[in-house]
């Protein structure tokens, strides 16, 4: 399963836009300062994901 989701910086209100096959650990890395693309704006939370059978549908669905 891999899942598209969305974050929303509690700091600043952005949001952020991802996939993963793993929805727990990807949400802790990138509280943790871990992604490059979101450590500026942490702590972050999750407002959306919506789950796919492959890499391609979500791929896809995130663009």
């Amino acid at each position: 399963m891999y899942f598209v989701y969305i974050l929303q910086s509690l700091k600043d209100g952005k949001t952020y836009v991802g996939y993963t096959n793993n929805l727990d650990e990807r949400l802790k890395r990138h509280n943790s300062g871990l992604v490059t693309a979101t450590k500026h704006c942490i702590p972050l939370k999750l407002i959306y994901s919506e789950q796919f059978e492959t890499l391609q549908e979500a791929k896809k669905r995130e663009q």
